[in-house]
């Protein structure tokens, strides 16, 4: 059994949104308000249609976490989350 390490913690996810929106400096800065250590990379889709972010952050509490996903869910253009 492996057990979870407890906060705060390093995590890394990504976010998926859709190109024409412009997200970019939008997620940046969605991270920063939350005073998150953190890393941020970009990789377009193919076409060009969308962009996932990979992010990489150390949350202080589950609810420091849930509180800046809900943030970056309400950038335009959101798609998905994983």
């Amino acid at each position: 059994m492996v057990e979870d390490k407890p906060f705060p913690k390093e995590i890394t996810f990504k976010a998926v949104y859709r190109t024409e929106a412009n997200p970019k400096e939008k997620v940046s800065a969605c991270l920063t308000e939350k005073k998150l250590s953190h890393s941020l990379s970009e990789r377009p889709s193919a076409k060009g249609n969308f962009v996932s972010f990979t992010v990489t952050a150390e949350f202080e509490s589950d609810d420091h976490l849930d509180q800046t996903c809900h943030s970056l869910k309400c950038v335009k253009g959101f798609m998905m989350m994983v």
